[in-house]
């Protein structure tokens, strides 16, 4: 579901607070980037970036910080582009990435301290091996089920 308001740009930003009148800054509080639009958010700052090379094969660079956000959750986990490194179920660590990312930004809003990228690394591994450890599970009880859970944890659709 977050995924989908991700593609949906229904999570909110400070360009889309000053938008909505809610504020009169649109800049990054993190690392004070003119804008923060939701490309910035979870694609585009300097946290995401260098988190991001940690997956992501250098030949698919270019390919994964060059798209749209709708057309880069499609790329990343409708069409499985095969952009990250080793053997990693990259729809899953992509969406715990993404998720503690937000967590990250949200903290730094309501807490005097940032945590580094090394701790949203960590967070996202250990969300990311949970998963697949449930879907393991589910599809050694019932095959079919553990399909639609795993595609239902990370569909967004189009609509």
């Amino acid at each position: 579901m977050f995924l989908w308001l991700i593609g949906q740009h229904n999570v909110m930003s400070n360009v889309g607070r000053v938008r909505q009148h809610l504020s009169d800054d649109s800049s990054c509080g993190l690392c004070d980037a003119a804008m923060e639009d939701i490309n910035h958010i979870f694609c585009f700052s300097p946290m995401d970036i260098l988190i991001c090379v940690e997956f992501v094969r250098l030949d698919k660079i270019t390919d994964f910080f060059g798209l749209n956000m709708h057309d880069w959750l499609v790329a990343n986990l409708v069409h499985d582009s095969c952009v990250a490194k080793g053997n990693i179920q990259w729809d899953i660590m992509l969406g715990s990435l993404v998720w503690n990312i937000w967590i990250q930004i949200n903290m730094s809003s309501f807490e005097s301290f940032v945590h580094y990228r090394e701790s949203i690394m960590v967070r996202s591994h250990w969300l990311s091996e949970e998963m697949c450890s449930m879907v393991r599970v589910l599809h050694s009880l019932a095959p079919s089920l553990a399909h639609v859970v795993s595609h239902c944890f990370l569909w967004w659709g189009d609509t």
